[in-house]
Protein backbone atom coordinates (compact mmCIF):
# COMPACT_ATOMS: atom_id res chain seq x y z
CA UNK A 1 0.00 0.00 0.00
CA UNK A 2 1.20 3.49 -0.85
CA UNK A 3 2.13 5.84 1.97
CA UNK A 4 -0.71 8.35 1.58
CA UNK A 5 0.46 10.44 4.52
CA UNK A 6 3.84 11.04 2.86
CA UNK A 7 2.18 11.84 -0.47
CA UNK A 8 -0.01 14.46 1.21
CA UNK A 9 3.01 15.92 3.02
CA UNK A 10 4.80 16.19 -0.31
CA UNK A 11 1.77 17.89 -1.84
CA UNK A 12 1.59 20.33 1.08
CA UNK A 13 5.25 21.26 0.56
CA UNK A 14 4.63 21.69 -3.18
CA UNK A 15 1.55 23.88 -2.66
CA UNK A 16 3.26 25.90 0.05
CA UNK A 17 6.22 26.49 -2.25
CA UNK A 18 3.88 27.80 -4.95
CA UNK A 19 2.05 30.01 -2.44
CA UNK A 20 5.39 31.37 -1.27
CA UNK A 21 6.35 32.26 -4.84
CA UNK A 22 3.16 34.28 -5.17
CA UNK A 23 3.19 35.54 -1.59
CA UNK A 24 -0.36 34.41 -0.84
CA UNK A 25 -2.53 31.35 -0.32
CA UNK A 26 -5.45 33.05 -2.07
CA UNK A 27 -4.16 31.80 -5.42
CA UNK A 28 -5.72 28.39 -4.72
CA UNK A 29 -8.91 28.83 -6.69
CA UNK A 30 -10.55 27.34 -9.79
CA UNK A 31 -8.15 29.15 -12.14
CA UNK A 32 -5.21 27.73 -10.20
CA UNK A 33 -6.67 24.23 -10.43
CA UNK A 34 -7.06 24.58 -14.20
CA UNK A 35 -3.48 25.81 -14.50
CA UNK A 36 -2.25 22.92 -12.36
CA UNK A 37 -4.20 20.43 -14.52
CA UNK A 38 -2.70 21.91 -17.67
CA UNK A 39 0.78 21.78 -16.11
CA UNK A 40 0.20 18.14 -15.15
CA UNK A 41 -0.93 17.22 -18.67
CA UNK A 42 2.07 18.95 -20.22
CA UNK A 43 4.77 17.45 -18.00
CA UNK A 44 3.52 14.13 -16.56
CA UNK A 45 5.25 11.92 -19.11
CA UNK A 46 8.67 13.53 -18.69
CA UNK A 47 8.48 14.03 -14.90
CA UNK A 48 6.36 11.16 -13.62
CA UNK A 49 8.75 10.48 -10.72
CA UNK A 50 8.10 13.99 -9.38
CA UNK A 51 4.33 13.97 -9.92
CA UNK A 52 4.21 10.56 -8.24
CA UNK A 53 5.28 12.31 -5.04
CA UNK A 54 2.22 14.60 -4.94
CA UNK A 55 -0.49 12.43 -6.53
CA UNK A 56 -1.83 8.94 -5.96
CA UNK A 57 -2.19 7.08 -9.25
CA UNK A 58 -4.34 4.07 -10.01
CA UNK A 59 -4.88 1.94 -13.04
CA UNK A 60 -8.46 2.30 -14.26
CA UNK A 61 -9.37 0.22 -17.29
CA UNK A 62 -5.77 0.21 -18.49
CA UNK A 63 -5.36 3.96 -18.05
CA UNK A 64 -3.43 5.67 -15.27
CA UNK A 65 -5.64 8.16 -13.40
CA UNK A 66 -5.24 10.35 -10.33
CA UNK A 67 -7.08 8.90 -7.36
CA UNK A 68 -8.30 11.12 -4.51
CA UNK A 69 -10.24 10.37 -1.34
CA UNK A 70 -12.44 12.98 0.36
CA UNK A 71 -10.76 12.55 3.74
CA UNK A 72 -7.39 13.46 2.23
CA UNK A 73 -8.51 17.09 1.92
CA UNK A 74 -8.68 17.55 5.69
CA UNK A 75 -5.29 15.89 6.16
CA UNK A 76 -3.75 18.10 3.46
CA UNK A 77 -5.30 21.20 5.04
CA UNK A 78 -3.83 20.18 8.41
CA UNK A 79 -0.35 20.07 6.84
CA UNK A 80 -0.88 23.36 4.99
CA UNK A 81 -2.06 24.94 8.21
CA UNK A 82 1.37 24.28 9.74
CA UNK A 83 2.76 26.75 7.20
CA UNK A 84 -0.07 29.25 7.63
CA UNK A 85 0.37 29.50 11.40
CA UNK A 86 4.16 29.11 11.22
CA UNK A 87 4.19 25.96 13.36
CA UNK A 88 7.95 25.47 13.08
CA UNK A 89 8.05 22.22 15.05
CA UNK A 90 5.54 20.49 12.75
CA UNK A 91 7.04 22.05 9.61
CA UNK A 92 10.45 20.60 10.50
CA UNK A 93 8.84 17.21 11.19
CA UNK A 94 6.99 17.39 7.87
CA UNK A 95 10.23 18.03 5.95
CA UNK A 96 12.05 15.31 7.91
CA UNK A 97 9.25 12.83 7.13
CA UNK A 98 9.50 13.65 3.42
CA UNK A 99 13.28 13.47 3.33
CA UNK A 100 15.96 15.45 1.55
CA UNK A 101 15.85 13.69 -1.86
CA UNK A 102 12.09 13.94 -2.21
CA UNK A 103 12.15 17.56 -1.03
CA UNK A 104 14.66 18.27 -3.81
CA UNK A 105 12.33 16.67 -6.36
CA UNK A 106 9.44 18.77 -5.08
CA UNK A 107 11.59 21.88 -5.43
CA UNK A 108 12.39 20.90 -9.01
CA UNK A 109 8.69 20.39 -9.70
CA UNK A 110 7.94 23.80 -8.19
CA UNK A 111 10.57 25.43 -10.41
CA UNK A 112 9.12 23.64 -13.42
CA UNK A 113 5.65 24.92 -12.49
CA UNK A 114 6.99 28.47 -12.12
CA UNK A 115 8.63 28.28 -15.56
CA UNK A 116 5.38 26.87 -16.97
CA UNK A 117 3.39 29.79 -15.56
CA UNK A 118 5.86 32.25 -17.12
CA UNK A 119 5.60 30.41 -20.44
CA UNK A 120 1.79 30.51 -20.30
CA UNK A 121 1.88 34.24 -19.45
CA UNK A 122 4.14 34.89 -22.45
CA UNK A 123 1.83 32.87 -24.71
CA UNK A 124 -1.15 34.88 -23.47
CA UNK A 125 0.67 38.16 -24.19
CA UNK A 126 1.42 37.01 -27.74
CA UNK A 127 -2.19 35.93 -28.25
CA UNK A 128 -3.50 39.28 -27.01
CA UNK A 129 -1.14 41.25 -29.26
CA UNK A 130 -2.13 39.34 -32.42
Amino acid sequence: MRNISKMLKCRAIFLHSIATMYGDYSIFNENFNELLDSFFDSYISSHFDKFDLIYHFRDKDGKIVIHEEEEWVSILNKYLNYFRINDTKNIIKLYNDVGFRDTQKISELTELFYDYVLLMADDNKLTLKN
